[in-house]
């Protein structure tokens, strides 16, 4: 499946650009999101073999898959630009990704704390992607 005008690097540098973000955030969080998730923080030897990085390829490439759509959907408005790209995230992070995130914890019984954390990621991710689609444009 293939977008007429996206480009296909700033998709590449927007869906990185969003992991790294994603990484320091949830970095800088940590103790509150482990603590409103009832999770147990465990400290991770990075030589440790036993160590699941699935969680990681998925989010990678999940965020570059998002970056793609944004820019699939960000050219369908019209004009490529920084302010198309920062509008684009915010209305799909509003409508697309806080809705679902709200109810989803809701139903979950999750703290107001991890609603916030999280929305707050994606609410980065979208507007840092969107960013850097516009930036590069087309």
């Amino acid at each position: 499946m293939a977008f007429a005008g996206i480009n296909y690097f700033a998709v590449i540098v927007a869906g990185f650009a969003a992991f790294g973000f994603g990484a320091i955030y949830y970095a800088v969080l940590a103790k509150p999101f482990t603590a409103a998730t009832g999770l147990i923080q465990v400290k991770v030897d990075d030589g440790d073999e036993n160590v699941d990085r699935t969680p990681l390829l998925v989010s990678l490439t999940g965020e570059i898959f998002m970056a793609w759509m944004l820019a699939g959907l960000i050219g369908h408005i019209g004009e490529v630009s920084i302010v198309t790209g920062l509008a684009s995230g915010f209305f799909v992070w509003s409508g697309f990704i806080l809705v679902p995130l709200v109810v989803n914890h809701r139903y979950q019984i999750m703290p107001w704390t991890l609603t916030f954390i999280d929305s707050g990621h994606w609410l980065g991710v979208v507007m840092l992607q969107g960013l850097i689609i516009g930036a590069f444009g087309t």
